[in-house]
């Protein structure tokens, strides 16, 4: 659809939206934009090189830039270079001079259960097998290793553990029967401090310990090293220690000793992505995550070098582990001031092979970020990173966190159909926790204005639902990226996730009765073909008519682009506007099912062209296929 207006380049997403005026101020101050940051996507070790190169069309012409590698939570489970040795401990030693395809490892002294995508880990501080043991690590600063365990009984009252080589002075055992993984809520009794003597502790616990989760931490400075932990009531065993035991535990602070796992190394190795894309891609901008769960900061540095001095690659996009808050991780979990000890210790390590790159962390698995619980009784996680860093900057002189980094997927329902308008509210909600992040750094530290806002992963919900192929996700897309690109402009990075995930399921898991998938692309189907390849999503379109249609097709030439400009509606209605060379370009975003229309107020309209986008321009059928 085409209309005249002045210097105006309007898309509007989803149906024009409920009767709203709009009021453009294209003369107030903004800021500069580039659209290239914010057009990033994930191409994980899983890929092949002629997947990617299948792909490549696709995501030429959605305008992709960045690229993420290896991927998200193999980042913490995958050796970039299998060209090295591992010493008695199980630490891998890469070489920093040669090359050959890295490899994915396991966590050699396992505290937490991971349950992963239907592979499942158990837990050794409760498998009933003395012989392995959890190592959890005192960091710096003597900021100690800590466990947290939920039996099936409320009514535990005493505790055993059995030491392996490595044993703390003492214990300090605490009971709460709040939620400690995923809120601040939960409130602990007072810890109550037992010495841990010879090989193994015995302890009765105080009636005011009792609760649904137990805390045990482990004070000092050698860490510990746990084979068992066997938990009683009324003198029978309520842990059920067993390689399946019921019984959930959280191991904060784990040793990165890793064994090699037994799957082939992938052809898609660091050598290949870069050569590959650097000769095949046009303005290529790599971003890698180095490994912090079974990593170490001599791996990490020995990256940078190979990259950037042996092979001259010149990376300048780094950032440090992936979700290492989340019990899903390899290595993990790790509470903020664990991960803020690593950090500076794979800074410092990074920066020392090549001081010209650009570090992000924390890599948080949220964008809620009062949802994370620190763990120390601290704000919470992302607020209690940034005021390590910010005091570890101040005290050093050095700059050390070039950029903040987190994911966002907020949209959390069982696997199934959902509802478009609850998605829309909730990936709409990423404004006021942007503002929120804004004001952790403006808080915690020097010159927050300078620093970069990265969200590395971001899409509607990791949930199967056909709302993920219908206009609903594109423009929740849209509206997340034009609320990090109104807020900090050229400092914004994103990464969609991903362009080729596995085949499209049926959320119900029926044959036929729904589509879905997370992914950019889809394959082909019932005569399906387009001239990229497979068929792009509605998040790619999303990401698409944010960052190409809105951002660089209303660039006019010459003077930097400057957003925001100030635009006003009412509640149901998200409008960004930008301006360049007195052009202005606004995205208007319907956040509600029901349809009406929309005014521009404040913008001469004489000439320029309308875009829209909405169910009757992109529609996928999801109950035939």
């Amino acid at each position: 659809m085409h209309r005249c207006f002045s210097g105006l380049l309007a898309i509007t997403l989803g149906s024009a939206a409920f009767g709203a005026v709009l009021t453009v101020s294209p003369d107030k101050p903004g800021h500069s934009l580039k659209p290239a940051p914010m057009n990033g996507t994930v191409l994980p070790i899983w890929y092949s090189p002629e997947k990617v190169k299948a792909l490549t069309p696709g995501l030429q012409r959605g305008g992709f830039a960045l690229f993420r590698y290896p991927n998200g939570t193999l980042s913490n489970e995958y050796h970039w270079n299998g060209k090295g040795s591992y010493d008695s401990l199980g630490i891998w030693h890469p070489s920093n001079t040669e090359f050959q395809a890295g490899f994915k490892v396991d966590t050699r002294h396992r505290g937490t259960n991971r349950n992963n995508y239907g592979s499942v880990f158990p837990s050794m501080v409760v498998d009933a097998d003395t012989a392995s043991f959890w190592w959890g690590v005192t960091e710096q600063d003597s900021i100690e290793p800590w466990l947290l365990l939920k039996p099936a009984r409320t009514s535990i009252d005493s505790v055993e553990i059995l030491w392996g080589a490595i044993r703390p002075d003492s214990v300090r055992i605490a009971g709460t029967s709040g939620d400690p993984m995923w809120s601040n809520s939960a409130v602990w009794s007072a810890p109550t401090a037992f010495p841990a003597t010879d090989g193994v502790t015995r302890v009765k616990l105080p009636a005011a310990i009792k609760g649904s989760w137990l805390q045990i931490r482990f004070p000092g400075k050698s860490g510990a090293q746990v084979r068992e932990i066997r938990l009683y009531a009324a003198g029978k065993l309520a842990s059920g220690n067993s390689a399946t035991s019921k019984v959930q535990v959280l191991a904060m602070g784990t040793h990165p000793a890793n064994d090699r796992n037994a799957e082939a190394p992938s052809r898609w190795d660091f050598e290949t992505f870069m050569s590959q894309l650097t000769r095949d891609y046009s303005g290529f901008d790599p971003l890698l995550c180095v490994n912090v769960g079974t990593g170490t900061p001599e791996e990490a540095a020995a990256w940078v070098h190979f990259s950037n001095v042996v092979k001259k690659y010149g990376v300048k996009r780094w950032h440090v582990g992936n979700e290492i808050d989340g019990n899903w991780e390899q290595g993990g979990p790790l509470d903020p001031a664990q991960y803020a000890a690593r950090f500076l210790q794979f800074v410092k390590a990074m920066k020392a092979a090549d001081p010209s790159i650009e570090i992000y962390g924390p890599v948080l698995s949220t964008m809620d970020f009062q949802s994370r619980p620190s763990g120390r009784g601290e704000a919470n996680w992302m607020a209690s990173f940034l005021e390590r860093i910010g005091n570890a900057e101040r005290a050093d002189g050095v700059r050390y966190l070039d950029g903040v980094d987190f994911h966002a997927y907020p949209y959390y329902i069982p696997s199934g159909s959902g509802n478009p308008t609850d998605m829309l509210a909730a990936m709409d909600r990423i404004g006021p926790q942007l503002d929120t992040l804004n004001n952790y750094l403006v808080r915690y530290l020097s010159q927050p204005e300078t620093r970069k806002v990265a969200l590395t992963e971001f899409n509607a919900s990791v949930s199967i639902t056909y709302l993920l192929m219908h206009q609903t996700d594109g423009i929740g897309m849209a509206d997340m990226l034009g609320h990090m690109a109104s807020r900090f402009g050229d400092r914004a990075v994103t990464c969609a996730w991903e362009p080729a995930g596995g085949e499209p399921m049926n959320p119900d898991g029926s044959n036929g009765a729904t589509y879905g998938s997370l992914r950019l692309f889809t394959p082909n189907r019932k005569g399906m073909a387009t001239d990229v390849g497979d068929a792009p999503t509605s998040a790619f379109w999303g990401q698409y008519l944010a960052t190409q249609a809105w951002i660089e097709r209303g660039r006019g030439t010459g003077a930097p682009v400057s957003l925001p400009v100030s635009v006003t509606g009412n509640g149901k209605v998200r409008a960004f506007a930008l301006s360049d060379s007195g052009q202005v370009s606004v995205m208007v975003l319907n956040l509600d099912s029901t349809a009406d229309s929309v005014s521009l107020a404040g913008v001469p309209m004489d000439s320029g062209e309308v875009l829209s986008w909405s169910g009757r321009d992109y529609h996928w059928d999801a109950t035939d296929w």
